[in-house]
């Protein structure tokens, strides 16, 4: 009787075994051991070469791949800013845009002399804004409001009663914020809204 065996080619065999393509257990082996930049680099390297032939790849070095790699972080880090300023810095509202006004304070300015400066230059926008400020220091001395260089005009509105501090206030979101130009009206207006804000009544210029 005869044994019928499978023929096994020895030569074929070697050759499998030391192509790389049928190396199936090498990324697992190698992941435990390797930091997690090595293992991407690698990784990234086997597409790369499998993409555009391997010959002219290899060629390049080794320093291709760090280069790809500092490519590759400086997208994700410039898409994540992108992102960040896209959800919170646009479709700002009007609370969000008045939170700029840290940028003005109360203290170490001649109200006077800056407002009339700027009333002789017919500089509106900036009477308006002058105004306001004076207003702010006006109520704070008469301890009706506590200022802060972070609080926004909408929160000065929960500290003062009465639809003039609205009105005046509004007047000034529209002004510094909403692009709206000013003009020597505007200002009268202000003037007498400020007149009745600091004496606490109210008054029909609005």
């Amino acid at each position: 009787m005869s044994n019928d065996s499978i023929s096994v080619d020895s030569v074929l065999l070697q050759q499998l075994q030391a192509d790389e393509r049928y190396e199936y257990s090498r990324d697992l082996l190698q992941v435990d051991r390797e930091s997690v930049l090595s293992w991407l680099m690698r990784t990234l390297r086997r597409w790369m070469n499998e993409l555009f032939n391997s010959e002219p790849m290899e060629n390049m070095g080794e320093w291709l791949w760090p280069v790809v790699a500092v490519v590759l972080l400086a997208a994700v880090a410039a898409f994540l800013y992108w992102r960040r300023h896209s959800l919170f810095g646009s479709a700002r509202t009007v609370e969000n845009h008045d939170a700029d006004a840290i940028e003005d304070t109360i203290y170490g300015i001649d109200f006077p002399s800056a407002i009339a400066a700027a009333q002789s230059q017919r500089q509106w926008n900036e009477v308006v804004r002058l105004v306001y400020l004076q207003t702010l220091k006006a109520l704070t001395d008469a301890n009706r409001i506590q200022w802060r260089p972070y609080k926004t005009p909408s929160q000065y509105l929960h500290e003062v009663t009465g639809d003039d501090f609205r009105v005046f206030t509004c007047h000034f979101l529209r002004v510094r914020y909403g692009g709206f130009p000013a003009d020597e009206a505007l200002c009268q207006a202000m003037a007498a809204l400020q007149r009745a804000i600091e004496k606490g009544g109210e008054t029909d210029e609005r």
